[in-house]
């Protein structure tokens, strides 16, 4: 595996997308935002569990930056200053941050994710870059292109910014736009080879194959089979699920050759459901410290796949 061959314990990565509670909002200011202050909380708690177990949790962060938060909230920066105070306390704790564009558009007074213009793909891109390089004074050493979908541009992009890390495919995902739940989506969805379970340089060309470039490695999310081919073959397993289906869902990652890493995402929202976040510091314990567990590190992308 790129970057952390001599890890004796497999590094975890567990990306939380930092973003408004409702893909299409009915209310914007605090109230758009529940989840996140919640979000922030549980993985304070899940860090001081294990810090009492000798274990230095870090997470990583997806910022919400791009033209939906602009034109809703009226500046795409608007959850860096609303939770300044929890992104500070992150960063003291040694966590990492990277931007999240989605492709909301709004559209005859309906929000739609349109992937489908490349044009207004860029334009989501370069908001959500701009606003983090003012507000953190560098380039991100990742992103995580939202609703799991990006296309060769996309990849290409954050190659020509400088991007070493692409957290988006899920392997053997299958998705039919039809079944996406509470918003539409405009585009084609690209196929993500299941055989690709590992990080890897991307070509140029075809972002779902091996390339020469030496710049930008695409990670594989975290990914097994899941009962639910009308929506996808395979799928991440968010880290709220009930305790004894993620330990089992994980194992059979491992079983399937997927153990080296895991990264894990799941949507701040979730955490407005406390026993939801009850189980994410469960499932998070039994990650790092159950004896029938990976047993692994929570790391950043950068210290997984770049520093090893």
């Amino acid at each position: 595996m790129i970057g952390s061959r001599r890890r004796r314990r497999p590094p975890i990565v567990v990306e939380i997308d930092v973003e408004n509670d409702e893909y299409v909002p009915r209310v914007w200011g605090e109230s758009a935002w529940q989840g996140v202050p919640l979000a922030f909380a549980t993985m304070e708690a899940a860090r001081v569990a294990l810090a009492a177990e000798g274990h230095h949790a870090r997470f990583a962060w997806g910022l919400r930056l791009d033209p939906q938060i602009a034109l809703g909230e009226g500046r795409s920066d608007y959850m860096l200053n609303q939770f300044d105070s929890q992104i500070a306390d992150a960063q003291r704790h040694g966590d990492s941050f990277g931007p999240h564009p989605h492709w909301f558009r709004l559209t005859e007074g309906a929000w739609v994710e349109d992937a489908s213009e490349a044009a207004w793909v860029a334009h989501c891109i370069d908001m959500s870059l701009a606003t983090y390089r003012s507000a953190f004074g560098k380039t991100p050493g990742w992103i995580h292109f939202g609703e799991s979908w990006m296309d060769q541009t996309c990849f290409n992009r954050a190659l020509e910014e400088g991007i070493r890390l692409i957290l988006t495919p899920e392997p053997g995902m299958k998705i039919d736009p039809e079944y996406l739940s509470g918003r539409q989506f405009r585009g084609k969805y690209p196929d993500y080879p299941s055989h690709l379970r590992r990080p890897y340089w991307a070509s140029r060309r075809k972002f779902q194959r091996r390339g020469l470039q030496r710049r930008t490695i695409i990670v594989p999310r975290t990914a097994a089979p899941v009962p639910t081919p009308s929506v996808s073959t395979h799928t991440n397993c968010w880290i709220s699920e009930h305790p004894g289906s993620f330990q089992a869902w994980i194992q059979q990652a491992r079983a399937d050759g997927r153990g080296s890493y895991f990264l894990l995402g799941v949507r701040s929202h979730v955490f407005k459901d406390a026993i939801a976040a009850g189980n994410a510091i469960t499932n998070l314990r039994w990650l790092v410290t159950a004896a029938d567990g990976p047993r692994g590190d929570l790391v950043t992308p950068e210290e997984a796949f770049l520093n090893g």
